[in-house]
């Protein structure tokens, strides 16, 4: 090539080139705009989405239904594929009562990511409230099995077998995962109460325990505890728990005025009362039912406590009086003969004794506390040195019976198991 010719060609080459990238540039130049538009487009979406859906989850957690739903269907409008619209919405389906919608919408999520732990939790609320207490356990399992440290997948697995009758399983599950949540008193107070279920006392006492010393301020943990150890036989154990929050109640003007978190309800009077009257101490029983013994606090359950307490005092008086409303009422409680014809008895009046002990034998033909009573009226059963033998046996767990009706005599072991199963 001469000297001229590439003289020429350096000079012609970028004229070339420019006229070339002239050429492709609008093309190249509009597509790539157009992708890169999309592709920014796309993120703002899934910002907004984002932003959207934190706004329904605040107002979900916060109770307003009603705002949620609003954000909700905007988000569902910007990022329609997230399963996270379909799980939100199946929290508040489920707030809102509407199962079918919740499991519709809880069905759209798993379509989207199945591997989702809270998807399965979820699945597992919406199958335990149609009653589908199976199809829950498999489904709590799923969502434990995804995320084996989150303490409420590990409480609804647990509380889920306990309520297929699986108190075993339960109970391996959470004695073999406690010592990973010892910080979180849920998990021990549920421990607690499983080995209650299967008759494990100290090591149901050793979790309760645990539960309180995590949480002792917790007036709820407080109050389960204290009644596990009633059930336990730890009498001063109760005592102990919950002196401190009937200190501070105080009497029932400032028990009024008080943070709700020291309020003392008539249950947990009663918890401490059963607690005195195990240990013979039936003036102190007295003391701690006396400020819920009037106005809107006062049950029936609390009225017959404190009778037997009275009754155990010598105050026969007081305790016939205590009763008398129950009486009145109507048709009285089996509870209520039988501890009528007590105080009757004690009190020396043995033609009113027999005739509640006949009313209750009337009222329950297998009761054996009525026949009982009836012989004692009867001179049957009754040794001259021992006029106790009128008198019921205390069961302090009884009275904590989450029915209501507090028996008077001593349940076997086998009825109070049965009692407490849920």
């Amino acid at each position: 090539m001469t000297k001229s010719l590439r003289i020429l060609m350096s000079l012609i080459a970028p004229a070339l080139l420019a006229g070339c990238g002239d050429l492709n540039s609008p093309l190249l130049t509009n597509h790539n705009a157009k992708d890169r538009r999309g592709q920014a487009h796309e993120r703002w979406d899934n910002v907004r989405g984002e932003v959207k859906l934190r706004l329904a989850k605040q107002h979900l957690d916060a109770g307003r239904l009603e705002d949620a739903e609003k954000v909700l269907d905007q988000a569902a409008g910007v990022t329609p594929k997230d399963p996270q619209v379909f799980v939100l919405l199946a929290r508040l389906r489920l707030e809102q009562g509407r199962l079918a919608e919740a499991r519709q919408a809880i069905v759209s999520a798993r379509a989207l990511n199945a591997d989702d732990a809270e998807i399965h939790y979820l699945a597992g609320m919406i199958a335990q409230r149609y009653g589908e207490v199976e199809l829950a356990v498999d489904a709590y399992q799923s969502a434990l099995q995804r995320m084996p440290n989150n303490a409420n997948y590990l409480l609804a697995v647990g509380e889920s077998l306990v309520a297929v009758g699986r108190d075993i399983d339960a109970l391996e599950l959470i004695e073999g995962r406690a010592a990973d949540f010892d910080s979180n008193a849920p998990v021990q107070m549920l421990a607690a109460r499983i080995c209650r279920l299967v008759g494990l006392r100290n090591t149901a006492v050793e979790h309760a325990r645990e539960a309180l010393r995590i949480t002792p301020d917790d007036p709820f943990v407080i109050a389960d505890v204290a009644e596990l150890m009633l059930w336990a036989g730890r009498y001063q154990e109760v005592i102990a728990t919950l002196q401190p929050v009937t200190d501070r109640a105080g009497n029932k003007q400032t028990q009024a005025a008080a943070s709700p978190q020291y309020s003392v309800t008539s249950g947990i009077r009663r918890c401490m009362a059963s607690a005195y009257l195990a240990l013979s101490r039936p003036a102190d029983a007295m003391r701690a039912l006396d400020p819920v013994m009037s106005g809107a606090e006062l049950d029936d359950a609390t009225r017959i406590l404190f009778a037997r307490a009275a009754l155990d005092a010598g105050d026969f008086t007081l305790a016939d009086r205590t009763l008398q409303p129950l009486r009145a009422a109507g048709q009285p409680a089996l509870e209520v003969l039988l501890l009528s014809a007590a105080i009757s008895f004690e009190s020396g009046d043995r033609a009113t004794a027999r005739s509640y002990a006949a009313r209750a034998l009337i009222q329950d033909a297998k009761s054996l506390e009525a026949r009982r009573l009836l012989d004692v009226c009867d001179g049957v059963a009754r040794r001259p040195s021992d006029d106790s033998d009128s008198k019921p046996v205390f069961d302090p767990v009884s009275c904590q019976n989450t029915d209501g009706v507090i028996p008077i005599y001593r349940a076997s072991d086998q009825e109070k198991d049965a009692r407490w199963r849920p």
